[in-house]
């Protein structure tokens, strides 16, 4: 897995001397707050071999100019289990685009896919742009209702509030992921998390891209909700968000306010 592209220039798979050397490039394309995702993935991932990485090096600067990843997740479709392969962390430096790299490293990309035998690949990237590379427009990803933290509802004098928040820890990230399936239970296809992933998906403090926190409500000893939470791009952002009942969403939003007062 490694050709000569002329110029200095070398294409192959990574080696693990080559995470710092990927974070700078990834920092240098997507901002300081990306790079922890690079530690994240050569360290904290329970099933990332470092081979699955691909770049392009420069080697009269030993500088990686191009680069991405192959994640392998199991994703469920219609209640059946399928290995899924996706395309991650896609850059090229701006002083080396426009001469086919990303192009050349899909090349590495679909031998390791071939030899997985990954049946379905994924992407969550520009729209058109990908089916250069064999992609079909699937859906819409990550639609969002945005709320001002000026609209959300206080607590009246003396009342309390009828659930709680709870943070989730790795002991009991199985609470978590039992209520998760309750949120899941109206999908037709879904990402499938386990224990082991607990510590890729959160290490790193809140704030940094892709460092997730897991938290269910509480009604007496009844978990009756549960979310992720994330803060980038200037947005606390709330995903997999599941409540039994509409009327404890006012909870999780003063939730929400007093961590965005905090950050």
């Amino acid at each position: 897995m490694q050709q000569d592209l002329g110029d200095g220039l070398v294409m192959r798979a990574a080696v693990t001397a080559d995470k710092k050397a990927i974070q700078d490039t990834v920092e240098k394309t997507f901002g300081k707050e990306v790079g922890p995702i690079v530690e994240k993935l050569f360290t904290y991932h329970p099933d990332f071999p470092v081979s699955d990485h691909f770049l392009i090096m420069d080697t009269r600067k030993n500088q990686v100019v191009s680069y991405f990843c192959l994640s392998r997740t199991i994703c469920v479709l219609n209640g059946t289990e399928i290995p899924v392969g996706a395309m991650e962390v896609v850059c090229t430096l701006p002083e080396y685009r426009h001469r086919g790299f990303i192009r050349r490293l899909n090349e590495l990309f679909e031998q390791r896919v071939e030899e997985y035998q990954l049946p379905l690949l994924v992407i969550i990237g520009i729209p058109n742009f990908y089916r250069n590379f064999g992609y079909e427009y699937a859906l819409t990803f990550n639609g969002t209702v945005t709320v001002p933290t000026e609209v959300i509802p206080e607590l009246k004098k003396g009342e309390e509030e009828p659930v709680l928040v709870e943070e989730i820890t790795e002991q009991t990230f199985n609470q978590y992921l039992r209520a998760r399936e309750h949120h899941n239970s109206y999908l037709d296809f879904y990402r499938k998390l386990t224990p082991a992933e607990y510590a890729y998906l959160t290490h790193g403090k809140l704030g940094d891209d892709s460092a997730y926190r897991f938290f269910i409500l509480k009604e007496g000893t009844s978990v009756v909700g549960s979310f992720m939470l994330s803060i980038g791009w200037g947005f606390i952002e709330v995903n997999e968000l599941w409540v039994d009942n509409l009327a404890h969403v006012p909870s999780v939003l003063r939730f929400l306010k007093g961590v965005s007062k905090r950050h």
